[in-house]
């Protein structure tokens, strides 16, 4: 029996949603099929060209195809240039400027591009690329990473030529605002590394890109400039949907006095069209007012991602039920424990209590406590629920119809083991007054 040609796009469509890797096999492999499959599968196949170990020979096969088979590289929407260049260049220093020719070339042949991975290129190729890059009008999508966080401490000691041929470039604020500019349809945009930012440029405080989706998730032990944020979601007051922060990543003068002021003061200028919020905080030992900055200024939520460290007494969950379009919750960074009349012992919450204030939310289906993968042990005595808890509180939300998902549970034998310290004591107790 025939298959009808109708159903290949139905079946390229469930290919395509598979791990890359596997889809990637399985395109190719299909593309052999016959030549009604063949033309299909490949144009899905290079809509995104999956190179986990990228080599010189492989990139250049990639250049070599885009640009002899045309409707391949029309097809082509979605780059990693930048995890490929740093790849490349930490293993071939020496091509470097090869390399950045590669990219420039691969950048020519795809005109249709909407994600970019911001590519690795020499000091010589900066201007380059950025005319290159100017007649990407498609681009929907940036992440500015890998390839910009090039390290050439072994540059320093060549001649200036040298430089320019080998080294990487540093990426200054309004430059990167200008090509930014060039792009009508960018909507979200991913920064991973810290661009250059001069104190007398006025460009740079007036970013007019409407953004819907902001990431700041920098791979290194970096903070950024006071107000660089802010600068960049400058035209984004009414088209922010989502945003993702990494608070300990902030200029540490927007958070000296409150760890998470920078992360406040973000969310009033740009919380009230949010629909999904994602935080992180490195810092474990400071308790974070954020729940009613969220639930004051972000109340169109619908999905909330807190890794800031709380205290998860029933008067939060109170809080945030005020956030009418909430559908999920997750607390990642939370103490379970409570600290009983006479200041001793341990004493975990009540079941019933937590599932009746969660069950105030008007559309909340899922919860999700503590963080994926994350194992108990027995110094995190301040971050567990016991089994009994577990159960007590998913039956409670099962009758509600919302699921509840915990992450590290503690066998209900070791939580009578547990001790808190004076230390540990006096600050559960101020946190629980934050709310």
């Amino acid at each position: 029996m025939s298959l009808s040609m109708d159903l290949i796009p139905s079946i390229l469509d469930a290919v395509e949603s598979l791990p890359a890797e596997l889809a990637s096999t399985t395109f190719l492999s299909l593309s052999r099929v016959s030549h009604s499959w063949s033309h299909q599968s490949l144009f899905r196949l290079y809509r995104a060209p999956f190179i986990p170990h990228p080599t010189l020979s492989i990139v250049q096969s990639l250049f070599e195809t885009l640009s002899s088979h045309s409707y391949l590289a029309n097809a082509v929407r979605t780059l990693h240039l930048g995890h490929w260049t740093a790849r490349l260049a930490s293993i071939s220093p020496l091509f470097r400027r090869k390399i950045s020719k590669w990219v420039l070339d691969i950048l020519r042949v795809c005109p249709r591009l909407r994600s970019l991975n911001f590519p690795g290129v020499t000091r010589r190729d900066m201007a380059e690329l950025e005319e290159v890059l100017g007649g990407l009008s498609e681009i929907e999508e940036l992440v500015f990473r890998e390839g910009v966080t090039q390290a050439d401490p072994w540059a320093l000691h060549l001649d200036a030529e040298i430089q320019d041929e080998l080294a990487s470039p540093k990426w200054q604020m309004e430059t990167l605002r200008r090509m930014l500019g060039e792009w009508p349809k960018l909507r979200k945009f991913t920064l991973g590394a810290v661009p250059v930012m001069s104190t007398n440029s006025p460009g740079e405080r007036s970013w007019k890109v409407e953004l819907e989706s902001f990431t700041l998730d920098l791979k290194s032990h970096v903070e950024l400039p006071k107000g660089m944020v802010d600068c960049m979601l400058y035209g984004s007051s009414e088209s922010l949907r989502h945003l993702e922060l990494n608070e300990h990543q902030l200029h540490r003068g927007e958070r000296h006095s409150a760890h998470d002021a920078g992360t406040s003061c973000l969310l009033e200028k740009y919380g009230s069209t949010l629909i999904s919020l994602r935080t992180n905080q490195r810092n474990q030992h400071a308790f974070s007012n954020l729940p009613s900055v969220i639930a004051k200024h972000c109340t169109n939520l619908v999905s909330l991602d807190l890794g800031s460290q709380i205290f998860a007494s029933p008067t939060v969950f109170t809080i945030f039920s005020r956030l009418s379009f909430l559908r999920h919750l997750e607390l990642r960074s939370v103490e379970y424990v409570n600290i009983d009349a006479e200041g001793g012992g341990v004493v975990l919450f009540d079941a019933e209590l937590v599932a009746v204030e969660l069950l105030k939310f008007q559309a909340l289906n899922t919860v999700v406590l503590g963080e994926r993968g994350r194992h108990w042990k027995p110094w995190d005595e301040a971050r567990v629920w016991d089994e009994k808890v577990c159960r007590g509180l998913a039956a409670k939300m099962q009758e509600g119809g919302v699921q509840i998902i915990v992450h590290d549970v503690c066998p209900l034998e070791e939580v009578s083991l547990l001790i808190v310290s004076d230390t540990e004591r006096s600050n559960l107790t101020h946190a629980s007054s934050l709310y």
